[in-house]
């Protein structure tokens, strides 16, 4: 009969069980894009080496210029003209020479510095308002606006959108959330005054404020 396996040995035979990755593996990238994960905040943000865009939500990657071969070094300043605002900016401090802008906002550039991810002027399509913001937070292709929406209207959320937490009347909402407009909208639309009928998980209740029409369906 063959020899008992001793108990060291039998230990030593069992397959090693492979360790937990530390970290997730990142989503699905469009190219040119890469994922880097933020110890700190213990989750993804995005990166665009073409045109050195970062951000946290992967949804605007379809809103950023189409990947290039040159380096955010050599890529060109953004241009002047209408622009659209990817992510909140706040001014630094009370200093009243910059733009407070959010997500959805669109701008007319009318001035840059020339240099790829400097300072720009713009003004507000919204309410005229203009000042000095960081090009890094401006795309110059932006999405086409959408036409006038009806009261009663009903919309879908095709991207997410943060109310800004020292500011109140707007509305967060996440794809997949059904909307209906409270009030009609001229032509071009910007923002939409909506309540959330219905959230994309369900048994949510009744919210109002504004939404940028960009994160909606057309």
């Amino acid at each position: 009969p063959a020899a008992p396996v001793s108990p060291v040995a039998a230990v030593a035979s069992v397959p090693a069980v492979p360790p937990v990755p530390a970290v997730p593996p990142p989503p699905p990238l469009p190219r040119g894009w890469k994922a880097v994960w933020c110890l700190a905040e213990e989750d993804y943000y995005f990166w665009q080496k073409s045109t050195g865009t970062v951000t946290w939500d992967l949804s605007l990657a379809a809103w950023l210029p189409a990947p290039s071969s040159q380096s955010a070094a050599e890529g060109p300043a953004l241009a002047l003209g209408e622009c659209v605002c990817f992510r909140h900016y706040r001014q630094p401090g009370d200093d009243t020479g910059y733009l407070r802008l959010l997500r959805g906002d669109r701008v007319q550039v009318t001035w840059t510095d020339g240099i790829p991810g400097g300072w720009v002027h713009c003004t507000s399509l919204a309410d005229s308002g203009h000042g000095y913001v960081p090009q890094g937070i401006l795309v110059d292709s932006p999405p086409p606006v959408r036409r006038a929406i009806s009261l009663g209207e009903g919309l879908v959320t095709l991207a997410e959108f943060s109310a800004p937490a020292d500011q109140d009347g707007y509305l967060t909402v996440r794809p997949g959330d059904e909307l209906v407009a409270e009030h009609g909208t001229v032509d071009p639309s910007i923002w939409v005054y909506a309540s959330r009928s219905r959230s994309a998980e369900g048994g949510q209740p009744v919210e109002k404020g504004w939404v940028p029409v960009c994160v909606l369906a057309p």
